[in-house]
């Protein structure tokens, strides 16, 4: 079976999938998005899992971190038992779209890990083309927020479409080109392009996670980089605090003190959470409330509890020291310059965590997805070194 067409097909379906993932955001509408995404994702994601059922049961008994995804997934369903105004299966729902989506990554990754980096970069590339057509077609537009740009269909959103775009600049950053001149340019360009569009949404979570993560990559890469990208590196980190300091400190801290003790006291008074997807409020005065704590792990820890916010931390924690341990490696690269970007960036966002697919899955599943790849790899490949997924020559 392995080297059939028919695997052939489902390993090239799952890639058009992952694709599909992240380009479909601004290019599809939500509902016709999410329908796609059943045939190119999550089919050939069950079949690739029914296919290598004998390795990936073999990965989960020997990897401890895999065991606490599987149990945070029950803890949430099981918290659904006392959430209130809910849809109790659609949420379930969104629980099994997850686990096939993470499984179906270890299992693709550990065949086509290369192919993986390759599917990130063309995604990146096109996420770059939709904010250039996005800027370009802003005259005509109707934005939701005057004055803030923002993509189309799910990233219409300025803040969820800046976070899709950082991590698009992130990968078509730490991507090896593999010295192609023509491939460089184009890169290049995106990278302005991305640049310009993150800084026209106003998103300050945006704007100064990606400063934060060009300052940290000038130390981290400079052993691998040519002097005139660090020099770029620099000149646009200066160019992002010179032209968008007004964004990152007119309208103070928005409250932002005041939220996360609020949000301390709800998960204090509610330490097994409030339920999986119970809607909550955030009061700050009488006119004023916020529907969200504006930060991912403040916002498990209130409708999880804390057994859910220490398992998913655990689960975080573990994708950062992959991405450290495997920096070396073209995806290990990759997984720790989008896990300090989407670190700073979800202390001001990340509420969609359990939704289906959206912009937020960039910086939350996407990277643990890899770093389970990193903990289960049993091999150190090469950059055109194929990995079996099998440790010998059997056939699952």
């Amino acid at each position: 079976m392995n080297n059939s067409r028919e695997l052939f097909f489902i390993n090239n379906l799952f890639q058009y999938g992952v694709i599909m993932l992240i380009v479909g955001l601004a290019i599809l509408p939500y509902k016709l998005y999410s329908q796609l995404l059943n045939i190119f994702l999550y089919l050939p994601a069950i079949c690739l899992i029914i296919i290598y059922h004998k390795s990936l049961l073999r990965n989960i008994r020997t990897t401890p971190v895999l065991w606490f995804f599987i149990v945070l997934i029950v803890w949430a369903a099981i918290t659904t038992n006392w959430s209130q105004e809910i849809q109790k299966i659609r949420e379930l729902k969104r629980l099994v779209y997850i686990i096939i989506f993470i499984l179906g990554c270890v299992v693709w990754n550990l065949k086509q890990p290369k192919k993986f980096e390759n599917t990130l970069f063309i995604s990146s590339l096109l996420l770059a083309a939709c904010a250039l057509i996005a800027m370009l077609l802003w005259p005509w537009r109707n934005p939701l927020i005057a004055d803030r740009m923002a993509a189309f269909n799910t990233l219409e959103n300025p803040i969820i479409a800046s976070y899709a775009m950082g991590i698009a600049f992130v990968i078509l950053h730490l991507h090896n080109c593999n010295k192609n001149a023509f491939i460089q340019i184009i890169r290049f360009f995106a990278l302005l392009v991305l640049l310009a569009f993150i800084i026209w949404t106003g998103s300050r979570g945006a704007i100064g996670s990606l400063v934060i993560y060009l300052l940290l990559s000038f130390f981290w890469l400079k052993q691998q980089q040519k002097p005139w990208f660090i020099f770029i590196i620099l000149s646009g980190c200066i160019l992002l605090l010179i032209f968008s300091s007004h964004l990152l400190f007119e309208r103070g801290f928005s409250y932002r003190p005041a939220i996360l003790l609020t949000s301390l006291q709800m998960i204090i008074e509610n330490p097994m959470g409030i339920g999986l997807a119970t809607p909550y409020q955030i009061p700050f005065t009488v006119q004023l409330v916020f529907s969200h704590s504006h930060n991912l792990f403040l916002h498990i820890g209130i409708g999880l509890g804390m057994p859910g916010l220490i398992l998913y931390l655990i689960l975080w924690v573990n994708t950062g020291w992959q991405a450290w341990k495997n920096r070396s490696l073209p995806i290990g690269k990759l997984l720790l310059g989008i896990f300090i970007f989407s670190s700073i960036a979800l202390q001001f966002d990340g509420i969609y965590l359990w939704d289906k697919p959206n912009g937020i899955w960039l910086m939350t599943w996407l990277p643990i997805a890899i770093g389970f790849y990193l903990t289960n790899q049993k091999t150190i490949y090469q950059p055109h070194q194929k990995i079996n997924l099998e440790n010998s020559n059997q056939h699952a």
